[in-house]
């Protein structure tokens, strides 16, 4: 079972906080957070024993900022369900900002619609100067430091999309935070942080500018 989990709290007043979460396990996705109002994309089950469900990924907005006319849920992507979640959020005074939870698995056709997807929000963000904060669980890596080891097809090809995009982690490349998986049971231990929160490169939006800095990323379960 893969579950992620990203917070993006911060004690700032005109900070837009929200918390990401991944899993493969339907349970884990009835899980909510107090005070927060939470957007749930599940990956439809086909099957008669799972009929509301098989995991997929949510995105939670603080109560405060979840009030009517202030956010917006976008419909679910044809085909991934499950795999993107895609809020926003605004006040009078801003320009919109998209939150997108992001659950990218190892199948390579699911990968290419999802970065699809993301990159034509990215195009959209750029052109009508809108915030954009996409976070998850990646399954791979945006830097060498990231992983333990030799990068792989999936990492590079993440590099290149960034790269593309224009896009950078929040808080920046330098003094990057711990891993967040860690593989127990190999010899020696490998980890990487395949978990990470994006935004575009020197957006401009103050929104953006006041979580510009490291987020708290962990690839486990959400707690109440």
């Amino acid at each position: 079972m893969t579950r992620s989990r990203t917070s993006l709290s911060q004690p700032r007043q005109n900070y837009v906080p929200g918390v990401a979460h991944s899993s493969s396990g339907k349970s884990a996705m009835r899980k909510t957070l107090a005070g927060y109002k939470t957007f749930f994309s599940i990956v439809p089950s086909h099957g008669i024993k799972q009929p509301k469900g098989k995991g997929g990924v949510n995105v939670s907005l603080r109560d405060d900022y979840a009030t009517p006319g202030n956010f917006k849920r976008r419909e679910n992507p044809p085909g991934l369900s499950g795999y993107i979640c895609h809020t926003t959020i605004r006040s009078p005074s801003q320009a919109p900002t998209h939150i997108i939870g992001v659950y990218i698995p190892h199948d390579n056709e699911k990968r290419a619609a999802i970065y699809s997807y993301l990159g034509g929000i990215t195009e959209e963000c750029k052109l009508s100067n809108e915030g954009l904060i996409m976070t998850g669980d990646w399954n791979a890596v945006l830097l060498q430091s990231d992983r333990t080891g030799d990068l792989n097809a999936n990492d590079r090809a993440h590099m290149d999309f960034c790269t593309t995009n224009n896009l950078e982690p929040m808080g920046g490349t330098e003094n990057r935070p711990w891993h967040t998986f860690r593989r127990l049971h190999a010899s020696p231990v490998v980890s990487s942080r395949i978990d990470d929160t994006l935004c575009l490169r020197r957006q401009g939006n103050h929104q953006l500018d006041s979580l510009n800095r490291p987020t708290v990323l962990r690839h486990r379960p959400t707690k109440k």
